[in-house]
C-alpha cells in the first residue's frame, strides 16, 4: 500500500463518484478512473459496483477500506513522532510565492499565521516559478506556493512532496475578431462559462504569454507542442494584465488562470474557450521536504488550503 493510493481509495469510497472523488483529489476524472482499474487488476478483486449514478463498494472493497484507513493512521502516527523525535523548535520560516497569488493571499497568510504562531518569523519570498523551485532546491527556501510543471516533478526528490492547495486550468482568451476568422462565432463567454473546444484551431496567431522563467510560459509552451500550434510570434511579458490587454487589442491570444479570469479586468472584445485536457491544469501546490515536516509548517500549509478555498469559492 501507498499513502496516495490509500487516499485516493477513500476519496472514491467516500463519494461514491470518480468525477466528485476526482474533483475532491485535485486530479482527473480519467486518471482517477486509471487508477481504479489498476488498482483492481493488481488485487484481482472488484472492488465496487456501479448502481444506478453511484459506486457501492463490494465485500472486496470493504476489506481494503479498512486497511487503508489503519495504514493512513499508522502513518500519521509514524510522521507525528518523527517530527516530534528530538526537533528543534521552529524559529523562522521562508515560504516562496509567485506574483499574481501573491498579491491576494500574503496578508491574509501572514496574519492567521502569526496569530497562531507569533513567535515564528514567517518570510515571504515572491519570484517566478522555476527560481522559486531552484530556491527550494538549494535551501534558500523552506516550501513553495507554486504550479508544478513537467520538468519541476522530474526534478523533485524523493522524500520532497507537492500538495494541491488550489484547482485552477488554463483558459483561452482569442479576440472576436480571431475567432471569427477562424469560424468560431459565440457570445456571452466568460470564465464560468467558456466555450468548449476538441481542439486548437488558431494556428499562424501570435501567442501572449508570460517570461520564460514563469511556470506559466512553460505550461503555455507544453500546450503549443501539445496542440502542434504554429505561432506568427510570440510576446512575452510577466504581467496577466499586459497579456489580456494585447488580446483585447486584438494582438494575439493567451492562455490564462480561470481563477485570474474570474477575479481580473473584464473583457469585452474576447472569447473565452476551453479544452478538457490535463495539458491545461493549473493547480497550484504547496512544495515541501517530507523529512522536514512539523506543526508549524503543517499550520502553514492548512491556512493557505483555507484562504485558496475562499478564492475559489467566491469573488476576490
Amino acid at each position: 500500500m501507498e499513502k496516495r493510493q490509500c487516499e485516493y481509495f477513500l476519496a472514491i469510497a467516500r463519494e461514491k463518484n470518480i468525477s466528485k472523488a476526482a474533483e475532491k483529489l485535485y486530479i482527473s476524472q480519467p486518471s482517477l478512473s486509471k487508477f481504479l482499474i489498476g488498482l483492481e487488476k493488481e488485487l484481482g478483486k472488484q472492488l465496487f459496483v456501479r448502481n444506478r449514478n453511484q459506486l457501492e463498494i463490494t465485500e472486496a472493497g470493504k476489506i481494503y477500506l479498512r486497511y487503508a484507513r489503519k495504514f493512513l493512521a499508522l502513518e500519521n502516527k509514524l510522521s507525528e513522532e518523527l517530527s516530534l523525535c528530538g526537533a528543534a523548535k521552529e524559529e523562522k520560516i521562508t515560504l516562496g510565492i509567485t506574483p499574481w497569488i501573491n498579491s491576494y493571499i500574503t496578508l491574509r497568510t501572514l496574519n492567521m499565521f502569526l496569530e497562531e504562531h507569533p513567535q515564528i518569523m514567517l518570510n515571504i519570498s515572491e519570484d517566478f516559478g522555476q527560481n522559486l523551485f531552484s530556491m527550494f532546491l538549494d535551501g534558500t527556501i523552506d516550501l513553495v506556493f507554486s504550479n508544478v510543471t513537467s520538468s519541476v516533478k522530474a526534478q523533485l526528490p524523493s522524500h520532497c512532496t507537492y500538495i494541491p492547495v488550489m484547482k485552477d486550468r488554463l483558459l483561452i482568451v482569442v479576440p472576436k475578431s480571431i475567432s471569427e476568422a477562424h469560424g468560431i462565432f459565440v457570445s456571452d463567454t466568460s470564465a464560468e462559462h467558456p466555450h468548449p473546444l476538441s481542439d486548437l484551431p488558431f494556428h499562424d496567431c501570435r501567442v501572449i504569454t508570460g517570461k520564460p522563467r514563469q511556470h506559466l510560459y512553460t505550461i503555455t509552451m507544453e500546450i503549443m507542442e501539445a496542440y502542434h500550434l504554429s505561432p506568427s510570434g510570440i510576446v512575452e511579458s510577466q504581467n496577466v494584465d499586459n497579456c489580456l490587454n494585447m488580446v483585447e487589442s486584438g494582438h494575439g491570444i493567451s492562455f490564462v488562470s480561470e481563477i485570474y479570469i474570474k477575479n481580473g479586468p473584464k473583457l469585452n472584445h474576447s472569447d473565452i474557450f476551453c479544452i478538457d485536457d490535463e495539458t491545461f491544469d493549473y493547480t497550484r501546490y504547496v512544495i515541501c521536504d517530507k523529512r522536514k515536516s512539523s506543526p508549524e509548517r503543517e499550520d502553514l500549509i492548512r491556512i493557505i488550503k483555507e484562504i485558496c478555498r475562499e478564492i475559489q469559492l467566491r469573488p476576490l
